[in-house]
């Protein structure tokens, strides 16, 4: 029997109204903090460091016991410990929960992963470096910023007229033929 591979179904969230519980309010756990803040999601902290300035001074553990039904809430958990054993022990918890978690000690043991982005008024690309390295995502990322800005005039004529063409149930061939033509 074959082991299973990590595969990854790349997927958007609306971030608005998503609760996100961070267990591990330190360097990583704080930039993870920021970027879902600034997408508007609703953060939580817990950590046992009163200097990393968790909304819960405490260890995980604890913060189960007393306040499940606040973990409850929560649609995702980033788990951005130090320790290994601290991870799995979340990871053991989102799963019998039925949580979608993130481990930022190996991806690969994770459910779901925060991939690089661009975002703009017409679109979203993302990149992933399948949880081996950001620093792979960071690099697509970047080489594609120049490419979509060369063909930002053709994407805007493609997001004008798309509403007109799945009005009509026209594909996605002709749509770019007819934009052609004009």
């Amino acid at each position: 029997m074959s082991e299973k591979t990590y595969t990854i179904k790349p997927i958007a969230l609306n971030t608005n109204k998503l609760k996100v519980l961070i267990v591990g309010n330190g360097l990583i756990g704080t930039r993870k903090k920021v970027s879902y803040e600034s997408c508007f999601a609703a953060v939580t902290t817990v950590d046992p460091d009163a200097e990393r300035n968790a909304d819960y001074v405490m260890y995980f553990s604890d913060f189960y016991e007393r306040h499940k039904e606040i973990f409850m809430e929560h649609h995702l958990v980033i788990i951005s410990t130090n320790l290994s054993s601290v991870n799995q022990q979340v990871a053991e918890i989102c799963e019998q929960c039925h949580k979608l978690y993130n481990r930022i000690d190996d991806g690969g043991k994770g459910m779901f992963s925060d991939m690089c982005s661009i975002t703009h008024d017409d679109y979203v690309v993302a990149a992933s470096g399948k949880n081996r390295s950001p620093y792979v995502a960071r690099h697509i990322i970047s080489e594609l910023k120049p490419v979509l800005k060369e063909m930002e005039t053709d994407i805007k004529k493609i997001s004008i007229h798309s509403n007109e063409a799945k009005k009509m149930h026209m594909p996605y061939d002709a749509l770019i033929e007819k934009l052609r033509k004009e």
